[in-house]
Protein backbone atom coordinates (compact mmCIF):
# COMPACT_ATOMS: atom_id res chain seq x y z
CA UNK A 1 0.00 0.00 0.00
CA UNK A 2 0.97 3.20 -0.64
CA UNK A 3 1.94 6.06 1.70
CA UNK A 4 0.24 9.56 1.01
CA UNK A 5 2.20 12.59 1.48
CA UNK A 6 -0.34 15.36 1.85
CA UNK A 7 0.97 18.95 1.26
CA UNK A 8 -0.91 22.00 1.84
CA UNK A 9 0.98 24.57 -0.58
CA UNK A 10 0.56 28.47 -0.76
CA UNK A 11 -2.45 28.65 -3.40
CA UNK A 12 -1.80 31.97 -4.81
CA UNK A 13 -1.73 30.95 -8.42
CA UNK A 14 1.70 32.69 -9.41
CA UNK A 15 3.41 29.98 -6.55
CA UNK A 16 3.79 26.97 -8.45
CA UNK A 17 7.59 25.77 -7.12
CA UNK A 18 6.19 23.69 -4.29
CA UNK A 19 3.79 21.62 -6.56
CA UNK A 20 6.48 21.47 -9.06
CA UNK A 21 9.51 20.48 -6.56
CA UNK A 22 7.27 17.56 -5.24
CA UNK A 23 5.84 15.94 -7.71
CA UNK A 24 8.76 14.42 -8.59
CA UNK A 25 8.70 12.32 -5.03
CA UNK A 26 5.34 10.41 -6.52
CA UNK A 27 7.21 7.10 -6.55
CA UNK A 28 5.72 3.25 -5.99
CA UNK A 29 5.66 3.86 -2.55
CA UNK A 30 4.77 7.35 -1.92
CA UNK A 31 1.71 9.24 -3.37
CA UNK A 32 1.59 13.29 -3.20
CA UNK A 33 -1.43 14.65 -2.68
CA UNK A 34 -1.82 18.59 -2.22
CA UNK A 35 -4.72 20.24 -0.64
CA UNK A 36 -6.94 22.61 -2.77
CA UNK A 37 -7.52 25.72 -2.43
CA UNK A 38 -5.85 29.72 -2.68
CA UNK A 39 -5.08 30.26 0.53
CA UNK A 40 -1.67 32.29 1.19
CA UNK A 41 -2.12 32.53 5.26
CA UNK A 42 -0.48 29.91 7.38
CA UNK A 43 -3.75 29.46 9.72
CA UNK A 44 -6.25 29.10 6.99
CA UNK A 45 -4.01 26.88 5.19
CA UNK A 46 -3.71 24.16 8.23
CA UNK A 47 -7.45 24.46 8.61
CA UNK A 48 -7.14 22.88 4.80
CA UNK A 49 -4.59 20.49 5.80
CA UNK A 50 -6.25 19.49 9.11
CA UNK A 51 -9.81 18.95 7.45
CA UNK A 52 -7.90 16.68 4.18
CA UNK A 53 -6.04 14.92 7.11
CA UNK A 54 -9.42 13.90 8.39
CA UNK A 55 -11.23 13.26 4.57
CA UNK A 56 -8.33 10.97 3.30
CA UNK A 57 -8.17 9.18 6.90
CA UNK A 58 -4.15 8.86 6.86
CA UNK A 59 -2.50 6.55 8.84
CA UNK A 60 0.93 6.48 10.74
CA UNK A 61 2.69 5.78 7.64
CA UNK A 62 1.38 8.94 6.02
CA UNK A 63 2.78 12.49 6.56
CA UNK A 64 0.77 15.97 6.34
CA UNK A 65 2.65 19.51 5.91
CA UNK A 66 2.08 22.76 5.98
CA UNK A 67 4.87 24.54 3.73
CA UNK A 68 4.95 28.20 4.52
CA UNK A 69 7.12 30.82 3.22
CA UNK A 70 8.32 32.81 5.94
CA UNK A 71 9.01 35.99 3.70
CA UNK A 72 9.56 39.31 5.61
CA UNK A 73 5.95 40.47 6.55
CA UNK A 74 5.59 41.81 9.89
CA UNK A 75 2.51 40.02 10.35
CA UNK A 76 3.73 36.54 9.39
CA UNK A 77 5.07 35.48 12.58
CA UNK A 78 1.64 36.00 14.20
CA UNK A 79 0.11 33.76 11.57
CA UNK A 80 3.08 31.20 11.88
CA UNK A 81 1.61 30.82 15.51
CA UNK A 82 -1.54 30.44 15.11
CA UNK A 83 -1.02 27.67 12.55
CA UNK A 84 1.59 25.86 15.18
CA UNK A 85 -1.26 26.15 17.55
CA UNK A 86 -3.97 24.10 15.82
CA UNK A 87 -0.98 21.40 14.17
CA UNK A 88 -0.63 21.20 17.79
CA UNK A 89 -4.29 20.89 18.57
CA UNK A 90 -4.88 18.40 16.18
CA UNK A 91 -2.26 16.05 17.94
CA UNK A 92 -1.46 13.90 15.21
CA UNK A 93 2.36 13.63 15.10
CA UNK A 94 2.57 12.67 11.59
CA UNK A 95 1.23 16.80 10.90
CA UNK A 96 3.82 19.16 11.05
CA UNK A 97 4.31 22.88 10.02
CA UNK A 98 7.19 23.60 8.10
CA UNK A 99 8.89 26.84 7.00
CA UNK A 100 11.08 28.19 4.70
CA UNK A 101 12.41 31.35 5.45
CA UNK A 102 12.88 33.18 3.50
CA UNK A 103 10.94 31.57 1.05
CA UNK A 104 10.63 27.90 -0.56
CA UNK A 105 12.28 29.07 -3.82
CA UNK A 106 15.69 29.36 -2.85
CA UNK A 107 15.99 25.50 -1.90
CA UNK A 108 16.36 25.83 -6.14
CA UNK A 109 19.55 28.10 -5.45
Amino acid sequence: MKRVLLLSVEGNKRNKTEKAYFQHFNDGDMEVRFVSGNETDPEMMMRRLIDAYEEYDLGAGDYAACLVDADFFPRRNSQLKKSDSLAKKFRQENLKLIVSAPSFEIWFI
